[in-house]
């Protein structure tokens, strides 16, 4: 079998709202067990304040996206702390990368990039992150790229009847 070429991993702008929102509807219609936010939630926020948040992005918060020509084909988000105690940590957030693309090296891809721009910023000293326990390949990426398990979170969220617990990572 024949290898795939590294995908282009870059930070997101306004300009990739559209396919941005599209990635991640796919994300919340077809896995959304992992995310926080439900498909319905996503959708009701119009592709101009998706865009804003792009376009708003700054050191240590924004969006990267890893690209196989040009299709959009997977994304991590990152999120600084406001509070002034907490500016020294950031939050990645909604990592998904298409299931037709993945074991080729995309979600790696993705993380290495970005702790590679967030250890470029002076004063931010640590990244987090938190998985859905179940989701052991995930979790797997994680750890293989250097992230720490830190505890688990109980009832982390709820899907009907089914709590999900999640793994802290740093």
């Amino acid at each position: 079998m024949k290898a795939s070429p590294a995908p282009l991993v870059r930070p997101l702008h306004e300009g990739d709202a559209v396919a941005f929102r599209a990635l991640r509807g796919r994300a919340l219609r077809e896995d959304p067990a992992p995310f926080m936010t439900t498909y319905e939630e996503d959708e009701a926020r119009p592709v101009e304040e998706v865009a804003a948040r792009l376009a708003a992005s700054s050191p240590g918060t924004g969006v990267l996206g890893a690209f196989r020509g040009p299709d959009l084909i997977g994304s991590v988000g990152f999120s600084r702390h406001a509070a002034a105690k907490a500016r020294h940590r950031v939050l990645l957030w909604g990592m998904y990368v298409a299931p037709e693309e993945r074991r080729h090296s995309v979600g790696r891809a993705l993380l290495l990039q970005v702790v590679a721009l967030l250890r470029a910023v002076d004063d931010i000293e640590q990244i987090e992150l938190t998985v859905v326990t179940r989701e052991e390949a995930a979790r797997s990426l994680y750890l293989a790229v250097g992230f720490e398990r830190q505890g688990t979170v109980r009832h982390a969220m709820k899907v009907g009847r089914e709590y999900l617990a999640e793994d802290t990572l740093v």
